[in-house]
């Protein structure tokens, strides 16, 4: 380990922490919405399943 690294804490991927579900939220703040709720109401979201429905009656798939 790098010894500018020697001072940081480790804690391994599978261990759970008090703030892991915030951070994982995080990552989620601004790509798809966390609920059904928010995803009918998420224009964006609205916008590429409509886009998706589109190409799959146009493939015919």
């Amino acid at each position: 380990m790098p010894a500018r690294l020697q001072e940081c804490e480790i804690t391994p991927d599978g261990q759970v922490n008090d703030e892991g579900e915030l951070v994982h939220y995080a990552f989620l703040a601004d790509t798809e919405p966390v609920s059904m709720n928010e995803a009918l109401n998420d224009p964006k979201w609205i916008n590429a399943m409509t886009e998706e429905l589109n190409s799959i009656e146009h493939n015919d798939t």
